[in-house]
């Protein structure tokens, strides 16, 4: 049940400041795909890969408040603690529009993915309002940068046989082959811009027990990633731009444990429908080639992450 009053810090002076360090887990999937442009089938995908992570991580947090104001700055570094999967697909036959009852996956392989670098900067901006005295409502204003960085290795692949121009499935045992990499196969890399706009809202639940809610959905977000393909040595840079394709939802319970200070356990999930953009490759065999944008297809990616941190919170004034 909700209770009369609600532990909010109120000091002296109307500016406060205070730091947050945590620690947490940071799980999720990063998509990568290809589509063929003025395609034949309602399907255009050609190529999808999967860069899996579970990745532990640290980070700082300070907030700055004044009145009603606050800024909140968040750094967060992970690491890449745990082994995870990329999983990479083709459907070669979605290039031949005489292939109606063809649009299968022709090739599929799977890697270890290794996380090299997982680097996160945040900030966000509200308002405050106490419509009663156990309940305070938000707006809000947020910024998120993001940085991850894989290599896949080793793994297996199937690939479907080439018969003229048109290939059988990948798991058809009769027709097609199978084998096993070694080494780097895949690098990745992608930075990611959000722009976020909210509301929040946190109420004080039984004793001593506040539960804390951001809803965001982002009217703007960009992205860059750079694919390396080792054992082709080919490299790709694809570009995307989307609007209101992104959501993120955060859950905190929090609990106060002396004079200025409090715990708490954070639950969140940002979810990107995928996006599409343009892309462009280089051939690293030539010290003369440039990139150039394939005309023929598109890139798109999409993302969904899931956080669960622990962390501590103590007012400095």
């Amino acid at each position: 049940m909700l209770v009369s009053s609600i532990y909010f810090p109120i000091f002296a002076t109307d500016f406060t400041f205070s730091l947050s360090p945590s620690f947490g887990i940071k799980s999720g999937e990063m998509g990568e795909y290809v589509f063929l442009k003025d395609c034949s089938y309602s399907d255009d995908k050609l190529s999808y890969l999967e860069w899996n992570f579970k990745n532990p991580y640290i980070a700082l947090e300070s907030d700055m408040g004044y009145k009603a104001f606050s800024i909140e700055n968040k750094v967060s570094y992970g690491f890449g603690a745990f082994t995870d999967t990329m999983t990479d697909s083709d459907w070669q036959n979605v290039s031949y529009s005489n292939l109606p009852n063809s649009q299968y996956k022709t090739n599929y392989s799977e890697s270890d993915n290794f996380t090299k670098r997982d680097v996160s900067v945040s900030t966000k901006a509200f308002l405050s309002f106490f419509p009663l005295d156990w309940l305070c409502l938000k707006p809000l204003f947020a910024l998120d940068f993001e940085y991850m960085r894989f290599a896949a290795k080793g793994g297996k692949y199937y690939y479907g046989k080439q018969y003229g121009y048109f290939y059988y499935k990948y798991n058809d045992s009769k027709n097609n082959s199978t084998g096993s990499f070694s080494g780097d196969v895949l690098w990745y890399r992608r930075w990611s811009l959000f722009t976020w706009f909210g509301f929040g809202a946190k109420a004080r639940l039984f004793d001593k027990i506040s539960l804390e809610a951001d809803f965001f959905i982002s009217p703007y977000s960009f992205a860059l990633d750079i694919d390396t393909h080792c054992l082709t040595s080919t490299r790709y840079i694809d570009i995307t731009e989307a609007s209101f394709n992104s959501y993120k939802i955060s859950l905190s319970l929090i609990t106060p444990l002396a004079d200025k200070s409090e715990i708490g356990l954070n639950f969140s999930f940002l979810s990107s429908a995928l996006s599409r953009g343009k892309t462009y490759s280089k051939d690293l065999n030539s010290r003369f080639s440039k990139y150039l944008q394939d005309t023929s297809s598109e890139c798109g990616m999409d993302e969904k992450t899931f956080n669960v941190s622990l962390f501590y919170k103590f007012y400095l004034f």
